[in-house]
């Protein structure tokens, strides 16, 4: 099969999977590397113990990550791909309710 010029890649589909794909793995990815990068940071830029307390960093990191699917979620709704951005809700609820479960628990007091 020959690919055509006028066809787009994957990325350009409007598709519930590919939403709930993208929904999963860029989270995971985006926290990986803003992982290394502030501990990077924290070894050679920062001076010790900048942090306030010692889960500021994971929940702060953990936020930004979940936030990094807006990204996509932009780039999509300005293509009208709503079944792509329906489908990247579904991981970005789910990690947010994973958020909440193991750190809400320690930041309201309970």
């Amino acid at each position: 099969m020959r690919f055509r010029r006028d066809q787009k890649g994957i990325l350009y589909k409007n598709n519930l999977w590919l939403g709930i794909a993208i929904g999963l793995c860029l989270p995971v990815i985006a926290y990986g590397i803003l992982l290394t990068v502030v501990d990077f940071a924290d070894d050679y830029l920062l001076p010790p113990d900048i942090f306030i307390s010692a889960g500021f960093k994971d929940r702060t990191l953990s936020v930004f990550a979940i936030c990094a699917n807006l990204i996509p979620f932009h780039l999509y709704k300005k293509r009208y791909a709503d079944d792509t951005m329906r489908g990247m809700v579904f991981p970005t609820v789910f990690f947010v309710g994973l958020w909440f479960w193991v750190y809400g628990r320690e930041l309201v007091g309970f």
